[in-house]
């Protein structure tokens, strides 16, 4: 048997994936991915092989779509040959992919990583700004609550100087009183003289004067009027008086 195998019916060939990789010029991986991709038709041997039934547009490399030549005159050609010949634009577009993913993959799979660690970063920078936030916002109800005990406390000790001048002012209020009652009850005694000498008689042709014992029981009995007197000393210089010759007293 040839390296490949037989034409099949409706325009198809069965083949392995090494043959399908050496018609297409592509590489073994993509071989098989391509099958797979198109959905051909796959069926394993007895010898263990699987074969594929490609179609026979699909025995074209990729590169060949790409060379500007002359058709040959179809009628010149052999089915097979004509057939080859056409080969679609998804199907090149195919093994280009299969060609170039083993290239991009670990290019993808890297961007991915980088991705993954810069989302991780960006999640571990936002968990330390809430964290900052709220160690701001504590240290702002902090501030807030020492602010509110300084105005409270400047309240207190302008209450405070208030109640303190008050009791100042009172205090030297009963002071005053004090020492303006310690005056009075220092000139009582003087008070009194001056009452004494103010009722005795002054002219010349009035009536005799009653003795020195009389005059001072009077003072004393005026003084009691005040209320500052001893009921034993009036009573001894009402005896006086009588004593003394100074009459009814």
């Amino acid at each position: 048997m040839s390296d490949i195998s037989l034409a099949v019916c409706d325009g198809a060939r069965r083949m392995t994936y090494a043959e399908l990789a050496a018609v297409r010029g592509i590489s073994p991986a993509s071989a098989k991915r391509l099958p797979q991709r198109h959905h051909w038709g796959r069926q394993t041997g007895n010898d263990g092989v699987t074969r594929v039934t490609v179609p026979l547009s699909a025995l074209v490399k990729p590169a060949q779509t790409k060379e500007k030549s002359v058709a040959p005159d179809s009628e010149s050609m052999s089915p097979v040959t004509a057939a080859t010949q056409r080969v679609s634009s998804s199907d090149v577009t195919g093994d280009v992919i299969d060609d170039v993913a083993p290239l991009v993959i670990p290019v993808t799979e890297a961007l991915e990583n980088a991705f993954e660690e810069l989302r991780a970063t960006i999640a571990d920078l936002r968990q330390r700004l809430d964290h900052e936030r709220d160690r701001a916002d504590r240290a702002q109800s902090r501030v807030d609550e020492l602010y509110t005990a300084l105005a409270d406390a400047v309240a207190a000790e302008h209450i405070a100087a208030g109640e303190a001048s008050a009791l100042r002012t009172q205090a030297e209020e009963r002071r005053t009183w004090r020492v303006l009652r310690r005056l009075c009850w220092a000139l009582r005694p003087l008070l009194v003289i001056i009452l004494t000498f103010a009722a005795m008689p002054t002219e010349a042709g009035s009536a005799p004067r009653e003795p020195p014992s009389c005059r001072l029981y009077i003072a004393v009995q005026r003084q009691c009027t005040l209320g500052s007197c001893g009921g034993r000393r009036l009573h001894r210089l009402k005896h006086e008086c009588l004593r003394d010759g100074g009459g009814q007293p």
